[in-house]
């Protein structure tokens, strides 16, 4: 423990002009002392990111900014008559098949979902110190502040599997491969729309006797299960010439909206049968809008308490807002969203880090998870 000696005597009337002079030095020298003294004590240090940037021997990191990703779901669909339609009824006993031709979008589905963007107006800078823990921050790709003092294991993210996605798109066209050679070379439509008839109630009977194992080779496991499948591709190939083909070719289209104030009905794309998703000023399509709401009212006033000037950690806490998509008339989708931009800016105790390696968590939207202290 270091102790500090201050002469007293200095505040005693003064009988000359040079000792008045040497005891006002002896107390700046005091002050002095212990204005170092206490800046010294001042071991974490985060302040807000100016125009200048980011400060030498700094480490920096944002609060997140709360996108709202709307993920809509549409399908082209072809419909085509199968060549031997008008036989369905008379061969298959089927009545509903595809009769004529056609085109048109639907429009499948509508999902939410929260993604997080850094914010430009909540840079902060932590100042590196080796009495403070606080400039061991973890951050995400885009400079997104995870965690302070996370472990390794912590800070990696789970490892992603990737799909390979199968480009090929399906076919409305007839598939003449699967018919016999017989019903090929028939020469009239009727003819082969009734050998098609036959070989597809002959493949009925062979997956029957597969399953009964009625066969004199009857195979099992993966063989038994290849011939099926194979048996199956054949007999939808064949039905299909009778009843029609319907192909779909989905996409996903993603909007993005990043708000700093809430949003009333507002149109966020457009759909029609026609074309497909449209830009919001095509008046082809009909609109999809977009609601954006505090979940409680009251909230909006906390938007006017500005961040604490203080050298502690700075993070979020976000305000819930209720997200709806609707087409005027039915809701598409809802959900419920953690607005980190919504909601205020607050600090962390400087103290949490001199010289203490505790460990803080947040969440996707910068708010405090947990803290664990050593």
């Amino acid at each position: 423990m270091v102790v500090f000696y201050l002469d007293l005597s200095i505040f005693v009337a003064p009988k000359t002009k040079p000792k008045m002079k040497m005891k006002r030095r002896i107390i700046l020298a005091a002050i002095g002392l212990f204005a170092m003294l206490g800046t010294s004590m001042a071991q974490t240090s985060v302040t807000p990111v100016d125009s200048t940037g980011v400060k030498p021997n700094c480490v920096a990191y944002y609060l997140p900014k709360t996108a709202v990703k709307v993920k809509v779901t549409v399908a082209l669909c072809h419909e085509k008559p199968g060549p031997f339609a008008n036989y369905a009824q008379r061969f298959l006993g089927i009545d509903k098949v595809i009769t004529t031709e056609s085109t048109r979008w639907e429009l499948r589905e509508v999902a939410l979902e929260a993604s997080q963007l850094p914010d430009e107006t909540k840079q902060y800078q932590i100042s590196v110190n080796s009495r403070s823990t606080a400039q061991n921050i973890t951050v995400s790709a885009d400079g997104i502040i995870k965690g302070v003092n996370l472990k390794a294991s912590q800070e990696q993210p789970a490892p992603k599997t990737y799909r390979k996605e199968d480009k090929t798109k399906p076919s409305a066209d007839p598939d003449y491969s699967v018919l016999g050679e017989d019903a090929l070379v028939a020469g009239s439509i009727p003819k082969m729309a009734e050998m098609a008839a036959r070989q597809l109630y002959r493949i009925r009977e062979s997956r029957a006797d597969l399953l009964a194992g009625e066969g004199d080779h009857t195979p099992d496991g993966k063989a038994l299960k290849q011939m099926l499948e194979e048996l199956d591709r054949q007999e939808q190939a064949l039905v299909d010439l009778f009843v029609g083909k319907r192909v779909e070719d989905v996409k996903v289209v993603t909007y993005t909206k990043a708000p700093d104030q809430e949003i009333d009905h507002e149109v966020i794309c457009r759909f029609s049968t026609s074309e497909g998703l449209v830009g919001i000023d095509d008046m082809v399509g009909r609109p999809l809008y977009i609601t954006i709401k505090r979940q409680t009212p009251a909230a909006a006033a906390q938007l006017q308490k500005k961040a604490p000037r203080a050298c502690g950690l700075y993070y979020n806490m976000p305000v819930k807002a209720n997200v709806e998509v609707t087409d005027g008339d039915e809701v598409n989708a809802k959900a419920s969203i953690s607005m980190a931009q919504f909601g205020t800016v607050n600090h962390l105790p400087a103290t949490l880090f001199n010289g203490t390696a505790t460990v803080v968590r947040f969440n996707g939207a910068g708010a405090v998870v947990s803290i664990d202290q050593p």
